[in-house]
């Protein structure tokens, strides 16, 4: 009897690791959010605007902080917050391999704020020697 017992006992082991290893129910993957609701449940100001587009791009959703970066500048022109905007929406842009698009935001930013600490942040951060092809290199976060 003991042995049919702990052969019983093998047998429920073998099936619950290999239920463990090969049945686990995965986990679910939520897919990003689509790109007309990128907005969807936030307060209707620049700053939570913001907010959302500094997100994606820190999350690595590089196209979806372009397209929120981009939205926003549309809405809320000549806003405080329009030099930060401009500084990770051209990150966004070169990360997402819009490098020419990068250039010309960059080229905005100095322009319209040329006294701006986002424009010094820019010119430190996102320009490195080597000429233009070598802008924004170093535009990646540290993860």
């Amino acid at each position: 009897m003991r042995g049919s017992r702990r052969q019983a006992v093998g047998t429920v082991v073998v099936a619950v690791l290999a239920c463990w290893t090969g049945c686990a129910r995965p986990r679910t993957h939520r897919p990003p959010a689509p790109r007309e609701d990128l907005w969807a449940g936030t307060i209707d100001t620049p700053i939570a605007r913001y907010d959302v587009g500094k997100k994606l791009y820190l999350r690595g959703r590089y196209s979806d902080a372009v397209l929120a970066f981009t939205r926003w500048l549309a809405e809320y022109p000549k806003n405080p917050l329009e030099p930060a905007v401009l500084y990770y929406l051209a990150r966004a842009q070169y990360n997402a391999g819009l490098k020419r698009e990068a250039k010309a935001t960059l080229r905005r930013l100095e322009k319209t704020y040329p006294n701006s600490d986002w424009t010094m942040f820019a010119q430190r951060d996102l320009r490195l020697p080597g000429g233009s092809d070598a802008a924004l290199a170093a535009a990646r976060p540290k993860r």
